[in-house]
């Protein structure tokens, strides 16, 4: 009786291998070369899961909402025009800052009057913009987005009060005083960075990687200027409000104070302060990003409203 020899087919699968760079979200690992169905060597996460998340980041967003692309560019209108009015303190003649004797009626100071209104709309107006641009994401978007807004929109909030709470405490900026307008600019500094980074959340979302890495990097420039400039000694005002305002930074054009250094040492006295002229070259970057950002955004906000459908809350809900 002879025998036959059993030949066993060989075993084909049906499961991919991976030909592209892939990175483990567990460890980092690149999983190229591995069969999809198997788990990373490293680590031993899913190779499915790394594969899905890979496949969620190059694959396109879908267009802004125009509802919320209209706040964005509203926002970033606004945060112009108060541009305007900053730079109108900042070419206000030095007669119109002048007090003629100490608690002057404002009926003998019209000027001085005039510009606490100015700096009031610009100061105000700057909130407002800000509170615009940080308007919460609708459902489907970014999830780090959407937490960045809030980060950006309280501090920026309580910033708002700085100078119209401070005087209430008198002329004397020790003890409770200066314990406030301290708080209160860090809750500023604060608010201006996470603002810029939202920005920067904004462009990147639109595919705009290099004016996202502009405003990151102005995220970090914004707040270290303003601690630098808020410590320098070159003749901060005093605790009116109209001082306060001149005297801590405004998104994103800094503080009204350094602009108006910068205009009178190069204009009247021809002096020109690398560092004044430094700070004024950094607020106008900041006004034509902003300006930029309306550009972009403008396109996406003519549209009618649509609902975006994603998992943005259930995500968000989640962790």
């Amino acid at each position: 009786m002879g025998f036959r020899t059993l030949e066993i087919p060989p075993i084909v699968t049906t499961t991919p291998v991976l030909d592209s760079d892939v990175p483990c979200v567990g460890c980092g690992y690149n999983l190229r070369g591995l069969d999809s169905s198997v788990r990373c060597p490293e680590c031993g996460l899913s190779l499915h899961i790394s594969i899905v998340r890979h496949r969620n980041r190059r694959r396109p967003p879908p267009p802004p909402d125009p509802a919320w692309a209209r706040q964005v560019v509203e926002g970033a209108v606004l945060s112009l025009i108060a541009f305007a009015l900053v730079v109108t303190l900042c070419l206000a003649p030095q007669s119109m800052f002048v007090i003629p004797y100490r608690l002057a009626p404002a009926a003998k100071m019209p000027g001085r009057a005039t510009l606490l209104c100015v700096g009031a709309a610009a100061w105000v107006l700057a909130w407002y913009a800000a509170w615009k641009l940080t308007r919460r994401p609708p459902v489907g978007e970014v999830i780090r987005l959407r937490r960045r807004v809030r980060l950006a929109r309280w501090p920026l909030t309580l910033y708002l009060l700085c100078p119209f709470v401070i005087p209430a405490f008198g002329e004397s900026v020790t003890g409770p005083a200066a314990l406030s307008v301290l708080v209160l600019f860090l809750c500023g500094v604060v608010g201006v960075a996470m603002l810029t980074g939202t920005i920067a959340g904004l462009f990147s979302r639109i595919g705009r990687a290099w004016a996202a890495t502009e405003a990151a990097t102005l995220a970090v420039v914004n707040a270290g200027a303003a601690v630098f400039l808020f410590l320098l000694p070159f003749g901060h005002g005093g605790i009116s409000s109209l001082d306060l305002m001149l005297d801590l930074p405004v998104h994103p054009y800094g503080m009204p104070r350094a602009l108006r250094e910068a205009f009178k040492a190069s204009v009247y006295y021809g002096q020109y302060s690398p560092i004044l002229l430094g700070f004024a070259g950094l607020a106008i970057w900041n006004a034509v990003l902003t300006a930029r950002l309306a550009a972009v955004y403008w396109p996406f906000s003519r549209g009618p409203r649509e609902e975006i459908a994603g998992e943005g809350d259930q995500a968000e809900s989640a962790t």
